[in-house]
């Protein structure tokens, strides 16, 4: 008749969880267990789905680091399927991957009283990240509390970043600098900002995006009718990520700051910019610092200034600029006048 068993924090293996679930398959009177922190995770999984039969009234579950990897999440998720007590549920610092992942997202998809979901520090990855994302992205009672950070996949911060986001405020900036943000994470946030009609600050500065990352930037400047600003400071852009998103820039009617320094971006980058230039009208500031545009690229932008683009501000600081360029420029100047 013993109503809890507390075993957490010791060194039962696989062998214990055998045992234990011998002799508690049938058990219906136990209401708290607590196996988690043990040797195997298959132990502290069989404990909670345990609790969850038994304990029809229980809304916590703390299984951090309990070792727990996706093979044993499956026995977790087949407890979660019926149960709409449990409102947080803590996973972090385990081994959980994509695999788990799609587990416990098909648990809780009609789920309806969980509020709290940690997977913090597991070995999520892109896969996992997506499918987190198209489970829970019309779903308000998971919004307040979900935890993705220290996974594999940078995908993950995005993925939080906009499951998260207060449904009853309007978000007007999104800050993902230095997270190790990539191609692949950029196509994702093009996706879901497909229809966007509040953000107008974007700041992606110090990540890891190269040409095609680019190239999912310069598609939504061609169809966005809200961002301000964007920084792609510090990234791979190089030329031909130059030449995407002058392409967006030719048809964006909104963008009025870019930040484009340190991108390894050349002369051919520059003249794909310059051209852009002389057919937007709404840009006044673009920083180009740190690249590698030298004189034969300042000629570009020195045609462009002179054909009445709207710049107000051009940082082409420490791009290997002589006296050619310098003269280039100051004519421009001049017969913009």
């Amino acid at each position: 008749n013993i109503i809890e068993l507390l075993l957490g924090s010791n060194h039962i293996s696989d062998e214990g969880a055998k045992y234990l679930a011998d002799v508690l398959q049938n058990n219906a009177t136990i209401l708290e267990i607590d196996l988690s922190r043990n040797a195997s995770g298959c132990v502290a999984v069989l404990g909670a789905s345990i609790q969850l039969r038994n304990n029809r009234t229980v809304t916590y579950l703390n299984l951090e680091n309990s070792k727990i990897d996706s093979q044993n999440v499956q026995l977790l998720a087949t407890a979660l399927i019926d149960n709409q007590t449990l409102t947080s549920l803590d996973l972090s610092r385990n081994m959980i991957d994509d695999q788990g992942v799609e587990c416990i997202c098909d648990a809780l998809r009609n789920n309806i009283t969980l509020t709290r979901l940690d997977l913090a520090s597991n070995k999520i990855g892109s896969k996992g990240a997506y499918y987190l994302y198209n489970t829970f992205q019309n779903r308000k009672v998971i919004a307040p509390q979900l935890s993705l950070h220290g996974n594999e996949s940078s995908l993950c911060t995005l993925v939080e970043i906009f499951l998260t986001a207060p449904r009853d405020q309007v978000r007007t900036e999104l800050n993902v600098a230095e997270k190790r943000i990539g191609d692949e994470e950029v196509q994702f946030l093009v996706d879901v900002l497909a229809n966007n009609t509040t953000i107008m600050n974007i700041d992606l500065a110090k990540n890891n995006i190269g040409v095609d990352g680019a190239k999912y930037m310069g598609d939504l400047l061609q169809n966005d009718k809200t961002l301000l600003t964007l920084n792609l400071q510090s990234n791979e852009v190089g030329d031909e990520g130059a030449k995407y998103l002058a392409n967006g820039l030719r048809k964006n009617t909104t963008l009025q700051r870019l930040d484009l320094r340190e991108n390894t971006i050349g002369p051919l980058g520059a003249q794909c910019l310059a051209d852009a230039l002389c057919e937007n009208t709404i840009l006044t500031t673009l920083l180009l610092g740190n690249n590698n545009i030298g004189d034969n690229g300042v000629k570009y932008l020195a045609d462009a200034l002179y054909s009445g683009t709207i710049l107000i501000k051009l940082d082409l600081s420490s791009n290997e600029i002589g006296n050619e360029g310098v003269h280039l420029l100051v004519n421009a100047l001049k017969k913009r006048r």
